[in-house]
C-alpha cells in the first residue's frame, strides 16, 4: 500500500506495485535497485 497525504493511492503485492510504474516504482528505484543483496548477487529490475 502506499499512502501519499492520507489517501491510498497504490495498492497490491511488491510484483504488482512495481508494474505500476507510480509512486512505488519510483520509491524502489531510488532506495534499492542496483544495490547488492545478501547473497552477494545485484537485484536487476526489468521495465518492460
Amino acid at each position: 500500500m502506499v499512502i501519499d497525504k492520507v489517501q491510498i493511492v497504490e495498492w497490491g503485492t511488491h510484483e504488482e506495485l512495481l508494474g505500476q510504474h507510480g509512486r512505488y516504482f519510483e520509491l524502489y528505484l531510488t532506495q534499492f535497485a542496483g544495490r547488492p543483496l545478501a547473497n552477494g548477487a545485484v537485484e536487476e529490475l526489468v521495465t518492460a
